[in-house]
């Protein structure tokens, strides 16, 4: 077994069987048979038999300037009790039906924290596709929401999506001009929902409130946060 192999399977490899290896110009593509493992049938308990194999390929990240791939040789298995089919687990992906490692998933979170890059420019990276992308980084870069401060500024930016809302409205703490938070939508609907899940007293927290004249945030300011003072923007009244 090569260097970049054990690199790649790292606390696995005593899970691999046999494995051969493609190199061609572009890619290197290691083909993998697991160890087989014994498994209960989930319905009857039962011993289960080998029914076929499939094969399955899973995306890694590049090593050595090539992209690499892992070709593995899945092991579908049958109950001779109750006849359930299952295809048993591989330690490489968080999914049975992943074609992304584990691995490749965190260094696209990794390349993703580039300031000037973009999830069509990781996923062209990456040899996947930019849906892919945007799933990875919901998936592992969900952030808590943080509170609301005293003072608020309320804004819209236009939103660069297939969505259903073409705004997105920002709200800023006024003292550190860092955002706090992003909704997407700028209407009373999405404001509705926004709300719901802010406890009343941290709504009532807010004492001041930033806002150009557009009419939804005034209705946000008498509605979510009455006893916060409203100041209007000079430029858009």
């Amino acid at each position: 077994m090569d260097n970049d192999l054990r690199i790649i399977l790292g606390d696995y490899e005593s899970f691999v069987q046999s494995h051969t290896t493609e190199i061609n110009e572009k890619e290197v593509i290691y083909c993998i048979t697991l160890k087989r493992t014994i498994i209960s049938c989930p319905e009857c308990g039962s011993r289960m038999n080998i029914k076929d194999y499939r094969k399955c390929k899973v995306i890694h990240n590049m090593i050595r300037g090539k992209n690499t791939s892992l070709i593995l040789k899945k092991r579908r298995l049958v109950c001779p009790q109750c006849n359930k089919v299952v295809t048993e687990e591989n330690p490489f992906t968080e999914k049975s039906h992943s074609r992304l490692s584990q691995t490749s998933e965190l260094e696209i979170m990794n390349k993703l924290k580039e300031p000037t890059t973009t999830f069509s420019l990781v996923a062209r990276f990456f040899n996947t596709s930019p849906t892919k992308v945007i799933e990875i980084f919901d998936k592992y870069g969900q952030m808590r929401r943080q509170p609301l401060p005293e003072i608020i500024c309320i804004d819209e930016k236009h939103w660069r999506h297939k969505g259903q809302n073409r705004y997105m409205c920002v709200i800023l703490n006024f003292k550190t001009m860092e955002i706090v938070d992003i909704i997407d939508g700028r209407t009373k609907k999405a404001w509705s929902s926004y709300t719901q899940i802010i406890d009343k007293k941290e709504l009532a927290k807010v004492k001041y409130i930033s806002i150009d004249m557009y009419e939804t945030y005034r209705f946000v300011r008498n509605q979510y946060f009455p006893g916060a003072l409203l100041l209007c923007d000079h430029f858009m009244s």
